[in-house]
């Protein structure tokens, strides 16, 4: 891990600007929440306003990445019912990488978190809609998204350390 200067902080006025702008443009954003010595542990969360995401990453760990995606992210959107799993599963080509996040917390006990689950087949992708996690839930479904390099459409910020720097973490 190393503190440089090239990387944004959550808190940089113009990552905080495009955010905004894309959500005001587009309705909504997707955000790719990474945590730092989280062994791979993420979080895929959709954002409405630019207050919730502000407060949101306000409420992270320093270091956590933050990855956030302007164009609109899995389409096919609906509450998981047994007419619902079919017209997902139409609408994915089979060996294609897909996603699947809930737009609703779970919420088990005091724990709570976004299920999201990914893969390449349309059996698994019917499979995974009939599980307890997403049956019944409303879920936003698609192509898994392209995140992993900022571009004009994708930017990727870190939230600071409390004295206002920035450390990149393992992830």
């Amino acid at each position: 891990m190393s503190e440089t200067t090239q990387h944004k902080s959550t808190s940089d006025a113009a990552f905080r600007s495009a955010v905004a702008r894309w959500i005001n443009d587009n309705g909504e954003v997707l955000a790719v929440i990474r945590f730092a010595g989280g062994a791979g542990s993420r979080s895929f969360e959709f954002f409405t306003s630019n207050d919730a995401f502000i407060k949101r990453t306000n409420e992270l760990p320093p270091s956590a990445s933050v990855t956030v995606l302007a164009e609109l992210q899995l389409p096919i959107r609906g509450r998981v019912d047994d007419d619902f799993i079919p017209h997902a599963c139409a609408s994915i080509r089979d060996g294609d990488e897909w996603l699947i996040v809930t737009i609703d917390r779970i919420r088990i006990g005091a724990a709570s978190w976004f299920h999201d689950y990914a893969g390449e087949s349309i059996s698994e992708l019917s499979d995974e809609l009939r599980d307890e996690y997403c049956y019944g839930k409303t879920v936003a479904v698609g192509p898994y998204p392209a995140w992993l390099e900022d571009s004009q459409t994708v930017l990727t910020a870190f939230t600071p350390n409390p004295d206002g720097t920035v450390t990149v973490g393992a992830y």
